[in-house]
């Protein structure tokens, strides 16, 4: 068994806790992230399919205490890095101090390189072949006490693979899963985002309701590793049921042309071209026949719009056509200010505060009455 930590967005950290528990792990909830116990397969598995995680660490050692460089260096050495890694790795690392007598993280950096190096060249075989597998080595050091992890997943985990284009100020793809699963969403009811962008949002809800996983067009760190196990891993995505023939219906709309187009590429490198609807029309043009279903969305509002715009028109207008086209519907949405949403007429409940490209923002959920 090891200690592996999944680094989240901070307010989203009950929501990982129940993919979690989903994939059958039991983690524990701290600030930014949860703590988990496991062997390579559940460290796997939370890389996966985690759609609202960022980062999967992988502890390697004990915590220990590094009062002094010469603590640092020896106690760096020691660990098993070995078992992992040769000398074909470059290593990137990522250190952060709190109330301890080692604080200057450019020589701690220097110095735990410098035994990282010298355990390989004891313990590996010498190879002529170039550092060209990179690798990030994380260090906390917090009141002298130095955690130790290794960041199996590469890539920060929100890259999914398909986005390759983006709009103005979108949102991250961790927090459009987080929106979608907060909203109660039952993958069956039709999905509408008015204000679509680069289709983020459609495209997530499209994702869970057809079981991609969240990693299903990207690699992993760990695959690198010199214990990877490769029997387990293709076990994993082999059991992984794609389920097309679900019939939901999923839709994008924006008043923006050129971010429909990049919606539809975006959808086409997802896998879903042919299962979500993306169409540039302005929130005027909405309408419904459907009894029920979800709004979920990204509105304009803070900096995302140039200083002077006043969105509370936008918002009135929102609240108006939802309550003529969707009486009944589930609506969640991510906003900076809830004043501005409150324009809108509707009556919401606050739920996770999160942070969206550095803005600090709330998601509000309501249930849309008749107008």
């Amino acid at each position: 068994m090891n200690e592996y930590f999944v680094i989240t967005t901070p307010g989203i950290e009950e929501v990982t806790k129940q993919e979690l528990a989903a994939l059958g792990i039991n983690a524990t909830t701290e600030y930014g992230g949860l703590t988990f116990k496991g062997d390579a397969s559940d460290m796997y598995k939370a890389n996966y399919f985690l759609r609202t995680a960022n980062r999967v660490l992988s502890r390697i050692g004990q915590p220990f205490y590094a009062r002094s460089f010469q603590e640092l260096t020896e106690r760096i050495y020691n660990l098993p890095w070995e078992k992992h890694f040769d000398l074909r790795f470059d290593f990137e690392f990522q250190v952060s101090c709190s109330h301890s007598k080692l604080m200057h993280t450019g020589v701690i950096t220097k110095f735990a390189a410098q035994a990282l190096d010298q355990k390989l060249n004891a313990k590996c075989k010498p190879t002529k072949l170039e550092k060209s597998i990179k690798q990030l080595i994380n260090l906390r050091i917090d009141h002298d006490k130095l955690t130790a992890s290794i960041d199996s997943s590469g890539q920060i985990l929100y890259k999914r693979g398909y986005r390759q284009e983006v709009t103005r100020s979108p949102i991250r793809e961790t927090l459009a899963a987080a929106l979608v699963m907060v909203s109660g969403w039952d993958q069956a009811s039709p999905l509408i985002d008015p204000f679509c962008g680069s289709g983020t949002i459609p495209l997530e809800g499209s994702q869970m309701a057809f079981n991609i996983p969240a990693g299903y067009h990207r690699g992993f760190a760990f695959t690198d590793w010199l214990d990877f196990d490769y029997k387990t891993w293709k076990s994993i995505k082999d059991g992984v049921k794609i389920d097309f023939e679900k019939k939901i219906e999923v839709f994008g709309y924006d008043r923006d042309a050129g971010a429909i187009e990049i919606a539809q590429s975006n959808a086409q490198r997802a896998g879903v071209a042919d299962r979500v609807t993306f169409e540039c029309q302005a929130l005027s043009y909405l309408t419904n026949k459907n009894r029920h279903g979800w709004i979920v969305t990204n509105p304009p509002y803070g900096h995302r719009l140039q200083e002077g715009n006043d969105l509370r028109n936008l918002y009135a207008q929102l609240g108006k056509v939802l309550k003529a086209e969707t009486p009944g519907w589930t609506l969640a949405l991510v906003t900076n200010d809830i004043k501005l949403s409150g324009h809108s007429g509707l009556k919401f409940e606050q739920l996770n505060q999160v942070s969206n490209g550095g803005i600090k923002t709330v998601f509000e959920k309501c249930v849309i009455p008749k107008s």
